[in-house]
This record gives C-alpha cells, structure tokens and sequence, in this order.
C-alpha cells in the first residue's frame, strides 16, 4: 500500500510539475518526452498485476535528502 501511494504522489507530483513549465512548440516537447521516457523504461519493470514499478537506486541517504530539499523548493515556488 506504501509503495502504490508513493507512486501515486510521485505521478501526481511531476504532473504539477508539467503544469508549471510553460508549453512549447509540441514537436520539440513530442520528441524530448519520447527520449526520456525510453531512457525510464530501463528502470521500469511489470509486476503481476500489471502496474509499472520504477527502481531508482540512490547511493546514500544524502541523495534521498537532496531530492526532497529540491522537489519541495520547486513545490514552494509555484
């Protein structure tokens, strides 16, 4: 239950994201997303149900701090 509700915060939170990067020409952002969501697609595996699982691997807990101090700056400036 932790790890679908992280998923679901984690999914909610680059979609406010998106929503904050002002929209560009579609065919640079088409072609931008593709590359990166191949490049995600290694790290993505299907479990039984279905559902995608992305495995991220973070070298200590000081990454772990990092990524929160910033995704909760990028949060706090909208």
């Amino acid at each position: 239950r932790v790890a679908a509700a992280g998923g679901q915060l984690l999914g909610a939170a680059f979609e406010f994201l998106g929503a904050l990067v002002p929209p560009r020409g579609d065919a640079g952002n088409g072609a931008a997303a593709e590359q990166l969501k191949q490049r995600l697609s290694e790290c993505v595996e299907r479990d039984e149900q279905g559902q995608l699982k992305l495995t991220v691997t973070l070298p200590d807990a000081a990454a772990l701090d990092n990524l929160a101090r910033s995704l909760a700056g990028l949060l706090g400036a909208a």
